[in-house]
């Protein structure tokens, strides 16, 4: 089963949570693969104004019966527990389209 082909910015956000979640909880080695997909969907659900959303049992699906739709609820529930809720990450684009001053110590 393969994944639809989301927005590199979108999967920028899901990288982001994932590594968030790791550097927040520490006993996360047996669970990388359910992180994976529950940050995927998160982060699509965070920028849902361009796709449909996936189910919980689609996201189950993606993993080809090694999770449940309860694993990933609880994961995900989980990871929004560990970041607070915090979902505002900075589009990749905006560091491409900012104005790049000098500071004020290079001489």
């Amino acid at each position: 089963m393969t994944m639809h082909s989301y927005s590199s910015s979108t999967l920028y956000i899901a990288v982001r949570i994932f590594e968030d979640v790791v550097r927040i909880i520490k006993d996360t080695v047996d669970n990388l693969q359910l992180i994976a997909l529950a940050a995927i969907w998160i982060a699509i659900k965070r920028d849902s104004i361009t796709y449909i959303i996936p189910t919980t049992q689609k996201v189950a699906d993606y993993s080809n019966g090694v999770f449940t739709d309860a694993d990933v609820r609880k994961c995900k529930a989980e990871i929004l527990a560990a970041i607070k809720f915090d979902l505002a990450y900075a589009d990749p684009s905006f560091i491409l389209f900012s104005p790049i001053t000098p500071s004020s110590d290079s001489s």
